[in-house]
């Protein structure tokens, strides 16, 4: 009781949400560093890769060891491992090409084999010869935790040590052969290593071994360079993927078979050269190549973001784009991040404790605002949101604030009694006071019908009686009015002086508002009839018999409107001003039930109606169908009437003005005594006197 009696006073201040939102905050963050939430919000960050493709760097190629070369070769009786002396027609051919530099995704770890025809030493020789002659070849290395033996000629790549991490938990190396090492112009780490999911998102930059730095083995060619290069606390540089591996992915245009190149290579060394060999010289010209397997039976397929199986190669291709392009990622400041989540946390339960679970859906709104700024943030600035982060206090914040908003209960069925009983029947607001998520306190927009009524001359009707006596008399058939609404679910808005506003549909939804809404004011038709058949009920038949009502359904705003002092349930919006124009219009056409086109379609299949005309209401361009309401579907009614309106408007709307007048003439008469006819009437006659200039079937009203 104590805990309910201090959230009831403190909980709507602000300063206490505040306080609450630091409290959720720090609870989510926890939650957030668990593995599984660390896990599950880089899921969502790789969706920006997956829906987001981009286009990599132009000058990056790629020569594949693919399935085809594998093929080509076997054919020509060089099987895999390949030979090292193979690869001097090919770096011969890139440096006549004038390639820009050639890493090898591939480790020459250990001398060639003699063959039959060849020796291991002539192959590496070869090799090593092509190396110094494209003098911008660089091999790959990979490090690994057992202790090795470092050669001493590693030191002459060491770098200066750079202004960031170090991977540093290496202990040995497997280096390529003496011979190729010292031809090379540089090495490159070629480690890759997942995440704890098993996907592969981030590379270091630089390793350490033995007390020497080396790069990566795609950061070689740019190290030099004054790169921007943005990587998180573990100097890990997080990949900006651009689409699927392959080549059907964002690389595809850049990929090149090993097969095709070595052809045209021997071609051009050994022979005349070739339109072919001429194009691919100048498809490498000032290119980076990157040479490294495709084939499955290589080993060399990895997961990424993007794709389950990624060519290893690629890994490199996309993070050389990424630092060529100055693709970075970049995640919020912890300062940042953790201000948006109180934001978010204040949001919620400031928001639900003040104006309870109507707020529910913008606050929802605003979380999928915050992801739809995610995907902006994103394509304009590579920054990643923590979406999960996020999305975690919301769920918090929101079970605190629903778990309050439950201890608090009792309040909210007195605010709802105190609210709604001067409006609805015992039974409804009972309802409501059983299940309170039936109804939300501040403004909706729903689907409704909203019901006017107004007392023909009443002016006229009632100077004979003393102010005294009137108010008696409106009392006593608003009593009888108001029963009837209530009975069939409607919710008294306001009074109008001699009129009244209803609302069918709310607080509490319904299918069937509109149907509800023309059964009350048939059953108030039916009360009228019994009182001129009563001459001797008293005063009050005269406000019955001269009632008109206006109906109308659509959406409207309903909610307490008003100031803080004071203020009602009620609805807004121009379906409500439509259906007090329509109580208007009865006048015009001597009826006593008018609704609109959108509430005639929602009754037809219960209500019998007849169409009266198309209007268009002072201060709207939209024209609407209107009809008078005459009976339930079940009862019988004067079809003969309905039926020689209908044939006398479609005249009417055809410009037919002679025979429609004459129908509508008959109609106004004995037996009939149609008033709406004989408006109709009036109306044709003058039409066929002074045509309208440009007629569309549609009667323009000039007054309210």
């Amino acid at each position: 009781m104590k805990l309910t009696a201090f959230l009831g006073a403190n909980y709507r201040r602000w300063y206490f949400a505040l306080l609450i939102a630091c409290l959720l905050t720090g609870i989510s963050y926890a939650i957030y560093r668990i593995p599984l939430f660390q896990v599950l919000e880089r899921k969502v960050e790789d969706l920006h890769f997956i829906l987001n493709e981009t286009v990599p760097d132009s000058s990056i190629v790629m020569i594949a060891i693919d399935d085809n070369s594998l093929e080509f070769t076997r054919e020509n009786h060089l099987p895999w491992p390949w030979p090292r002396d193979i690869w001097y027609p090919i770096l011969s051919f890139m440096n006549v090409a004038e390639a820009r530099n050639i890493l090898f995704d591939l480790q020459f770890t250990d001398p060639d084999f003699d063959r039959a025809e060849t020796f291991a030493d002539e192959t590496d020789g070869m090799f090593a010869e092509a190396i110094r002659m494209k003098s911008d070849v660089i091999l790959g290395v990979q490090l690994v935790p057992e202790s090795t033996m470092v050669s001493r000629d590693i030191g002459t790549f060491c770098l200066e040590k750079p202004d960031t991490h170090i991977e540093n938990r290496y202990q040995g190396m497997l280096e390529p052969i003496e011979v190729l090492r010292k031809a090379a112009s540089n090495l490159g780490v070629i480690n890759v290593e997942p995440d704890d999911d098993g996907i592969i998102r981030r590379i270091p930059l630089y390793y350490s071994i033995h007390d020497i730095i080396l790069p990566q083995l795609a950061l070689t060619p740019v190290c030099d360079r004054d790169n921007d290069i943005h990587t998180d606390k573990e100097g890990k540089f997080r990949l900006y993927w651009y689409g699927g591996g392959g080549v059907d992915g964002a690389f595809g245009k850049q990929y090149i078979s090993m097969c095709y190149v070595l052809a045209l290579a021997r071609q051009h060394l050994y022979g005349d050269g070739s339109p072919e060999a001429d194009a691919l010289l100048q498809r490498l010209r000032g290119k980076y190549v990157i040479i490294g397997t495709t084939a499955g039976g290589l080993f060399d397929l990895k997961p990424t973001p993007t794709d389950r199986i990624f060519p290893g190669m690629e890994i490199w291709a996309t993070a050389l784009s990424n630092y060529l392009q100055g693709d970075n990622i970049y995640n919020l400041p912890l300062w940042l991040h953790l201000s948006i989540l109180v934001l978010i946390a204040f949001g919620v339960y400031f928001s639900f404790a003040r104006f309870e679970q109507s707020v529910i859906v913008p606050l929802l709104a605003s979380v999928a605002g915050i992801i739809l700024l995610s995907g902006i943030c994103w394509h304009f600035w590579n920054l990643l949101l923590p979406v999960i982060s996020i999305l975690n206090t919301f769920l918090i914040a929101y079970i605190v604030t629903a778990t309050t908003h439950y201890l608090l209960e009792g309040r909210a069925k007195r605010q709802i009694r105190s609210v709604f009983s001067r409006y609805l029947s015992a039974d409804v607001v009972h309802e409501l006071i059983r299940d309170p998520d039936k109804v939300e306190m501040g403004g909706k927009e729903v689907d409704a019908t909203v019901f006017f009524s107004d007392i023909a001359d009443f002016t006229h009707i009632s100077e004979s009686r003393t102010p005294k006596e009137l108010v008696r008399y409106l009392n006593e058939y608003f009593n009888n009015f108001v029963d009837i609404l209530l009975s069939r679910g409607g919710l008294l808005d306001k009074y109008t002086g001699d009129g009244l506003m209803a609302l069918f549909g709310v607080p509490i939804p319904r299918h069937d508002h509109a149907v509800s809404a023309c059964l009350a004011a048939l059953e108030h038709k039916r009360l009228s009839r019994t009182l001129i058949e009563n001459p001797g009920a008293d005063f009050t038949r005269h406000f019955h018999l001269n009632t008109r009502i206006g109906i109308n359904s659509g959406k409207i705003v309903s909610g307490n409107i008003g100031s803080v002092k004071r203020m009602d349930y009620t609805a807004i919006g121009d379906d409500v001003n439509l259906a007090a124009r329509l109580e208007g219009v009865n006048k015009i056409y001597h009826t006593s039930i008018m609704i609109s086109e959108s509430t005639f379609k929602l009754v037809e299949h219960a209500i019998q109606c007849r169409e009266l005309d198309t209007i268009r209401v002072k201060g709207k361009d939209k024209p609407t169908k209107i009809y008078e309401v005459i009976a339930p579907i079940d009862e019988p009614y004067d079809k003969k009437l309905v039926d020689l309106y209908a044939t006398a408007l479609e005249l009417y709307r055809d410009g037919a003005w002679s025979e429609a007048a004459k129908i509508f003439q008959k109609l106004s008469e004995t037996p009939f005594y149609d008033g709406a006819s004989g408006e109709m009437h009036q109306r044709c006659i003058r039409y066929r006197k002074q045509p309208p200039r440009e007629w569309d079937g549609v009667h323009t009203l000039e007054v309210k």
